[in-house]
């Protein structure tokens, strides 16, 4: 390292917290705590208070990428004393708080999170530069989730307007990343469901080619499933989510953290991560699924005794086609999954006309067309989105909108003049 070469301490503990901030800002934060501990030391030995708020700050994000948000929060709030009744050190105050909110949003302690919020946004000055606009964005996005979170869904709306502002002068994907989140967060939450998941969909893609702001797309993502009634795909999201987080906290990558965490008398980096916040979270979701599966069954039977048929041949088809399944070489988890897909195939003629379904010739121009309709749409039942989610139900992930047209509805509309 060049600055190493130098002999300027000051010169070098600034190059160091720059290579850790590229080291956790591409998931990397493990290799990132060696050059922050000896920038900390640094700091420590020269006296500088501006250079130990800031290592502070930058372990808080160290710990942060790793999903330790309890570690996350007690160097953020360290890095907040230390640049207490400074006039220097107000921005990067402001950005502390900012940062001990995010951790509180994430440990549900909303609370606390929106007290930290408002004392951020009430130090920062007018934003001038991209930079100050791209902070701007991220703080006014983490107080609408803030707000959201305890139902306050007017203001966040308020908030999200700001973001946006702030987000077309900042120039910079990740701040129309982190500002469409939050816009499509509040679209959900407003009953536009959507509109919000297509926005938040979009705002997820980018996210993928810019690995600084997947984690929180993701958790966008999650909850705005969960908010829009489909816990099916939320369940997917979160799985992601956390096969994402494992890349960043391998073995190998703990142990420095558990060894920084005490050294530096912060809580147990092996149990305050994400892993506790999403295990229970699954739980949740998981148990709204299975009253979803429960009661589309219930459909599924209703659906195919209207139609003149035995309740038992839902279980039937299903069985069948899961053992066919089967018998192709299909694992047990998707030919189950198949099974339970077929039980749902005559939930569509609940909203066809009986003439229709029990004609016993064939069908005519206009009844054709009526039944290749999207049944649920033009009879005002359930929308598109959630025959895509009950068809992830089936499979275990989001059903693409191109692949929409084969269900039409809940179940099949071709049953016209086969029965």
């Amino acid at each position: 390292m060049v600055a190493r070469e130098t002999g300027d301490k000051s010169l070098l503990r600034r190059a160091l917290s720059v290579q850790a901030v590229i080291l956790y800002s591409t998931n990397n934060p493990g290799d990132a705590l060696t050059p922050l501990s000896e920038a900390l030391e640094l700091a420590e030995t020269l006296g500088d208070e501006i250079g130990k708020a800031a290592v502070w700050n930058n372990l808080g994000s160290a710990f942060y990428e790793a999903a330790l948000y309890a570690d996350a929060r007690d160097c953020y709030e360290r890095a907040t004393q230390l640049a207490t009744g400074s006039p220097t050190l107000r921005p990067l105050k402001a950005m502390a708080l900012a940062n001990v909110a995010m951790c509180c949003l994430h440990m549900q302690e909303y609370d606390q999170g929106l007290i930290r919020i408002r004392a951020a946004i009430a130090l920062r000055d007018v934003a001038e530069s991209p930079t100050d606009m791209l902070a701007r964005v991220f703080t006014e996005g983490t107080y609408t989730r803030l707000l959201l979170a305890v139902g306050r869904v007017p203001e966040a709306a308020e908030r999200v307007q700001l973001s946006k502002a702030f987000a077309a002068q900042a120039k910079s994907v990740r701040a129309d990343i982190a500002a469409a989140c939050a816009e499509g967060l509040v679209e959900v939450y407003s009953g536009l469901a959507d509109v919000g998941l297509s926005r938040s969909m979009a705002a997820l893609e980018k996210a993928r080619a810019i690995k600084p702001a997947l984690r929180e797309s993701l958790l966008v993502m999650v909850e705005a499933q969960e908010q829009a009634g489909r816990p099916d795909v939320a369940l997917v999201y979160l799985h992601e989510l956390l096969e994402f987080n494992r890349e960043a906290k391998t073995k190998q990558i703990l142990a420095p953290f558990e060894a920084l965490g005490r050294k530096l008398g912060c809580h147990d980096a092996s149990s305050n991560g994400i892993d506790a916040v999403t295990a229970a979270k699954a739980q949740e979701l998981q148990a709204a699924i299975d009253s979803r599966i429960e009661d589309l069954i219930k459909t599924a039977i209703t659906s195919s005794e209207q139609s003149g048929y035995n309740r038992v041949r839902v279980f039937r088809v299903g069985r069948l086609a899961e053992l066919l399944a089967l018998f192709e070489g299909w694992d047990a988890e998707r030919a189950q999954a198949l099974g339970f897909a077929a039980r749902l195939a005559d939930v569509g003629m609940m909203v066809i006309p009986s003439e229709i379904l029990r004609k016993p010739r064939a069908l005519s121009t206009a009844e054709r067309r009526i039944m290749d309709e999207p049944h649920a749409v033009r009879r005002g039942g359930a929308s598109q989105s959630e025959a895509r989610s009950a068809a992830a139900v089936c499979f275990g992930g989001e059903v693409p909108s191109r692949e929409m047209g084969r269900f039409g509805t809940v179940g099949h509309a071709g049953c016209g003049d086969s029965h």
